[in-house]
């Protein structure tokens, strides 16, 4: 007898993660369904090509309860997606990220078998330098991005849907849709198009990484049921403990890998009249780790610069002046909004 495939409705499913993640469960035969506003559809620098896959171009704001009711899973990666862009556009941030996604979540409230999946930050942490978070530390968000996602937390927790909230680590690593708007695949760029890895900060801010292939093993692991408990809200720090670093750590780590692969010295540039950043923040992920035990194998950090620098230099999409190309989400914003 066949097994009956899962039903999947991803939002988003046309950004950075959700360009991996859509192939990621096409190619596990799952019943995908995705819907995204179509905003960053053109910007690929990756062919693409998911299997039993439906794509909807509109705002997740329009799914129906009907639409909801065919599926088995609610996979919500839609929204603003990153710090800078929420200090610039604060009122479509709260929009987007807070009042539309609540209204998503009040339609999947209606049906009790459904299982919502909430792609949230470990960013809600505010600054955490000298302790490691758990999940259950007190949230203290300093941006109107991390406040978002704390927000639909609570919202959750009050509404009691069935949920799965991955609070995930800084995202990396390539994708059919690559942003550089990430301090790693930054760094990784830098090195390529101009010999040197430019620091913005005076490197000391600290950040737990996550490539985005390991994001979207997650979310599997969420729908197979290794995540889910009896609890109706269950929420998990997503990433691997040993990838917390500084972010001069990182700028070496990807001088190290450029240079065993080129032969070739690169500098690190650090901004050192910066004003301090207060983004810091290291966390603990023993829960997720223990959780899965042999299940889990995720990528180190220098697998994630070895699999950009190869992706990178096979494109001719990315220019040397990539900082001001649609490759930077608040760049390509600007233009839209």
């Amino acid at each position: 007898m066949e097994k009956i495939k899962k039903k999947i409705l991803i939002t988003g499913n046309l950004g950075y993660v959700g360009s991996v993640l859509t192939q990621y469960l096409s190619e596990k035969s799952y019943k995908i369904t995705g819907v995204d506003i179509g905003w960053f559809k053109n910007d690929l620098v990756e062919k693409e090509n998911p299997k039993f896959f439906k794509q909807h171009y509109k705002s997740f704001s329009k799914i129906t309860t009907k639409e909801i009711s065919k599926v088995d899973y609610i996979v919500h990666l839609a929204g603003v997606s990153n710090d800078p862009i929420g200090k610039e556009f604060k009122k479509i941030t709260r929009k987007i990220n807070v009042k539309e996604t609540k209204e998503l979540i009040d339609k999947v409230s209606k049906f009790k078998e459904k299982t919502f999946i909430f792609a949230s930050s470990c960013s809600v942490y505010g600054f955490a330098e000298n302790n490691f978070k758990t999940e259950n530390s007190k949230t203290a968000p300093l941006t109107e991005y991390s406040k978002s996602k704390v927000k639909i937390e609570n919202y959750l927790k009050k509404k009691r849907v069935k949920s799965i909230i991955l609070r995930y680590a800084t995202a990396c690593g390539i994708s059919p849709r690559l942003r550089l708007d990430l301090v790693l695949n930054d760094f990784v760029t830098c090195a390529i198009k101009k010999g040197e890895i430019e620091i913005l900060s005076d490197g000391k801010p600290k950040r737990p990484l996550i490539d985005v292939l390991d994001m979207c093993k997650a979310i599997n692991y969420a729908i197979e049921g290794w995540l889910s408990k009896k609890n109706k809200v269950q929420i998990y720090n997503v990433g691997s403990t040993k990838n917390n670093y500084s972010i001069l750590q990182i700028a070496k780590k990807v001088k190290y890998n450029f240079n065993k692969i080129y032969k070739k010295e690169i500098s690190i540039k650090v901004n050192k009249t910066s004003s301090k950043d207060k983004r810091s923040y290291l966390v603990n992920f023993k829960k997720y780790e223990k959780t899965l035990k042999s299940k889990l194998k995720c990528k180190n950090i220098n697998e994630s610069i070895q699999e950009l620098i190869k992706s990178i230099n096979k494109t001719n999409k990315i220019k040397n002046d990539f900082r001001n190309s649609n490759l930077i989400r608040l760049n390509k914003l600007r233009k839209i909004l």
